[in-house]
């Protein structure tokens, strides 16, 4: 879970410890033990330059780029009140920070909830308690060259069950990765994808899915092309292309 910023990079570990590194020549630059009680399973770009972790022990913490924990901050008490609405002991697999809307939050539970920014206010939501049953897309959008409808949206309306799981090589029902446009692009999105092997966009204006569309295998990294804002990386691939479209609703 590697986040870079300012010539480090910083990764968490299976224990629980961030470390920063130099990029230019790899040199431990600093390091912190216990910043979890478990595993870290992602570091983020957080609000105001600040970073985000989140791991297995269900706890977001906010780090300075010197990592070093900032205990009192609007967002975390929104976060807070946002973890109580999620299942207990919420084991957090997916972030990602956009300060129009907020923090994203996937877990091993296959919920996704979001926590507005402090800027734009409002109550946190769980816009999914079940990734492969979000709500089906309907209208044709345009991804890239392709026309996407809502043929080619959730598999089913019900969520996979365990037997489906095992039998096409999933396990459970994470929310692996989150990714939101590049701010100056202001599309209003994000995209998501789990273990039901599935990528949504989501408006997140509504709180709703607007596009889903399969993937050829297991995601577990996306992000956007900082240069066109619609571009999407999946698992370091360029490929899909957010048509603006996506951003009128309907």
């Amino acid at each position: 879970c590697p986040t870079a910023t300012e010539g480090e990079c910083v990764v968490g570990s299976a224990t629980g410890a961030l470390h920063a590194f130099e990029l230019e020549t790899g040199r431990l630059v600093t390091s912190v033990k216990g910043a979890h009680a478990g595993p870290v399973h992602v570091v983020a770009e957080g609000p105001g330059g600040r970073l985000l972790s989140c791991g297995k022990d269900g706890a977001v913490r906010l780090w300075s780029r010197a990592l070093e924990p900032i205990l009192e901050h609007p967002l975390l008490d929104g976060i807070a009140r946002g973890l109580a609405l999620l299942a207990p002991q919420p084991r957090l697999r997916a972030c990602d920070w956009s300060s129009d809307h907020g923090l994203l939050l996937g877990t091993w539970a296959s919920e996704l909830l979001l926590v507005p920014s402090p800027n734009v206010g409002g109550e946190p939501r769980v816009i999914a308690s079940g990734h492969a049953q979000a709500a089906s897309c309907t209208r044709s959008v345009e991804l890239g060259s392709r026309p996407i409808s809502a043929a080619c949206c959730a598999r089913s309306a019900a969520p996979p069950t365990a037997v489906d799981c095992e039998a096409e090589g999933e396990v459970g029902g994470a929310v692996r990765a989150l990714a939101t446009p590049p701010e100056e692009f202001a599309l209003g999105l994000a995209v998501s994808s789990g273990d039901d092997r599935m990528l949504r966009v989501w408006d997140l204006k509504r709180g709703a899915s607007v596009l889903s569309q399969p993937a050829e295998s297991a995601v577990t990294s996306l992000d956007f092309d900082a240069s066109s804002g619609e571009s999407l990386k999946v698992n370091e691939v360029l490929g899909l292309r957010l048509s603006a479209a996506l951003a009128g609703g309907g």
